[in-house]
């Protein structure tokens, strides 16, 4: 369908980048519990964000 998500470098590259971008939101601005939500979810894109984006393509 779209020849963008076709790559793995791509699918991977905006998994891991969202990742990192809620890395450091979570480190520098939250604190507790709601820190540990917000890295959880970057885990979370990190390793399924590739695969979602692995079907579109």
């Amino acid at each position: 369908m779209n020849a963008l998500f076709d790559s793995p470098a791509v699918r991977y590259g905006m998994g891991f980048v969202s990742a990192l971008v809620l890395t450091f939101v979570a480190f520098v601005f939250l604190s507790g519990p709601l820190r540990w939500v917000v890295l959880a979810l970057a885990a979370f894109e990190a390793v399924f964000v590739p695969r979602i984006l692995a079907q579109v393509g």
